[in-house]
């Protein structure tokens, strides 16, 4: 496969996991086709998939921690759990955010997610765990690979919340 499809697949891998949130169809299909790579010895794709299913919930964490006048006191109290979720490779963090608000939530994170994924490739990053996150980075096929496959590229899911959300009126 080549460089350019290389990453082509990795920006869709990474985005179907962020379509449905590890709740549906395109999520399961992009973590399936992921784990199948793992048993043909093709590391790189699992680490796409594990990228953009990060993403979402270190999205969400991020923005709670820095534009907390865009969240209700009960989103903001869910800050941590998703930062040990996104980093744990546990996308559902971003659910009850995407079930309120799913046309503010939901394409940012796609493209998050999407991005990452096609970095991680890009970057020839590889992981030969299935689950686990930044956590199963023994399996990771270098240690370089950890910085690349950690999905700070979260960032592009949490500028939606600078520029699309208005502030809270304050109590």
């Amino acid at each position: 496969m080549g460089e350019g499809s290389k990453i082509t697949l990795g920006a869709v891998l990474g985005g179907m996991m962020a379509i449905d949130f590890g709740g549906g169809p395109f999520n399961k299909a992009a973590y399936v086709f992921g784990t199948a790579s793992i048993a043909s010895g093709q590391f790189d794709m699992m680490a796409a998939v594990m990228a953009g299913g990060m993403v979402p919930p270190l999205a969400i964490a991020l923005a709670t921690t820095f534009f907390k006048n865009r969240f209700t006191k009960s989103e903001q109290q869910t800050t941590v759990t998703n930062y040990i979720m996104g980093l744990s490779f546990i996308t559902e963090g971003a659910i009850p955010f995407a079930a309120s608000d799913p046309l503010r939530i939901i394409p940012p994170c796609v493209v998050g997610s999407a991005i990452a994924g096609a970095l991680s490739m890009a970057f020839g990053c590889g992981s030969r765990a299935p689950h686990g996150g930044i956590f199963r980075n023994r399996y990771y096929r270098s240690w370089s690979d950890v910085p690349f496959s950690n999905p700070d590229r979260s960032s592009c899911g949490n500028g939606r919340n600078r520029f699309v959300e208005k502030p809270l009126k304050a109590d």
